[in-house]
This record gives C-alpha cells, sequence and structure tokens, in this order.
C-alpha cells in the first residue's frame, strides 16, 4: 500500500482502531490515544501491506494488543495514599490503616492474577455498571458467555478471600 491510498484509507483504519479498543475495554479517551498510536505503527509498516482487508485487520489486531498492554498497565497502577501522621491516640488508626492498605494490596493482586477477558468482564460490570447485553456489545461475545464470566470471575475472588480468611 503506498502512502496515497493509506491517507485516503486513514479515516476508516482509525475508526476501525477506536471500535477496537473500546470493544476490549478502554475508556473513550484512551481508545482515541489507542487509535493514534495504531495509526503511527501502521504508517511505519504501509509499504509491507497488500490490501485494504489487511490494513483494516492489521490496524484491529494493533489496537487491540495495545488496548491489553494498557489494561495490564492500569491494573498494576495503585493510588498512592498516605500514612496518617502520628500522635499520641493515633496507634489504633493507623494499624487500621495499614491493614485496610494490606487488603487493598491484595486485591488488587487477586484481580490482576485473574484471566484477562474474566478480568475486563469484571470492570466492566462493577466500575463500568455496564449490563449483560451491553458488555456482550462492547466485547463482540454472547449475553450468556458474559454471566458466565462474571461468575467465575466472582467466585474465583470468592474462593480467595475465603482462604485467606482461613489464614487469619
Amino acid at each position: 500500500m503506498d502512502s496515497q491510498a493509506y491517507i485516503s484509507q486513514a479515516t476508516t483504519l482509525r475508526q476501525k482502531a477506536v471500535e477496537s479498543s473500546r470493544r476490549y475495554g478502554a475508556p473513550a479517551e484512551e481508545a482515541e490515544d489507542i487509535a493514534q498510536e495504531t495509526m503511527i505503527r501502521l504508517w511505519q509498516v504501509c509499504p509491507k501491506i497488500d490490501t485494504r482487508q489487511k490494513a483494516e485487520a492489521l490496524a484491529v489486531c494493533i489496537a487491540h494488543n495495545l488496548t491489553i498492554d494498557w489494561l495490564r498497565r492500569e491494573k498494576h497502577r495503585a493510588p498512592q495514599e498516605e500514612i496518617p501522621t502520628e500522635s499520641s491516640d493515633s496507634h489504633c488508626q493507623a494499624d487500621a490503616h495499614l491493614e485496610e492498605q494490606e487488603t487493598d494490596e491484595w486485591l488488587r493482586k487477586q484481580l490482576t492474577d485473574l484471566p484477562s477477558t474474566e478480568y475486563t468482564v469484571l470492570h466492566l460490570r462493577q466500575v463500568e455498571e455496564l449490563d449483560n447485553q451491553a458488555i456482550a456489545q462492547r466485547l463482540g461475545i454472547e449475553e450468556r458467555s458474559v454471566a458466565t464470566l462474571l461468575s467465575r470471575a466472582r467466585r474465583r475472588l470468592l474462593e480467595e478471600i475465603r482462604k485467606r480468611r482461613k489464614q487469619s
């Protein structure tokens, strides 16, 4: 594909990249950034692309991979919390704060250990508050699959919580 053909199809390719990124769980703003990165990468390999169909497939694939990378980075990003300043009666508060921090870190680890599809479905349901139909449309899967994946993710987390309580 030469540069003129790429430029004439850029709008379509960019839209495919945005749709792919949104389908895999990226918010609109992030999907736009991922689409821009996808277009840059497509431009770099433009001479090696034979047909329009291959260009579209490559745009979707690159956007998908960039979205997965973004989701992984987001899973590992933890908000920084300040430890309260200590005063004479704040020992109990500091202990409670440290315990809460430890629990938050443990839960983040459990979420990152979920398979990516289960994590995505759980995120879309609990954080973005989408229903099964909307999640199915966004991910391109059946509603029954959404219910199954959501159930599996919740069951895995519940099992880990039960194990942790037994250890305490």
